[in-house]
């Protein structure tokens, strides 16, 4: 574990600076969760 990697995790500002794509692809998974259990909850309805 390098100093690096220790600093990433005290808060949300040091996560951004060191992996914006770590955060681009939460949110991006996230949404996509989303998607599909919102047309799963559609499609039962029918």
């Amino acid at each position: 574990m390098t100093t690096d990697d220790t600093h990433v995790t005290v808060g949300k500002i040091g996560l951004m600076d060191e992996k914006p794509m770590m955060i681009w692809a939460a949110h991006y998974l996230s949404a996509m969760a989303k998607a599909l259990m919102d047309d799963a909850e559609l499609g039962m309805m029918h």
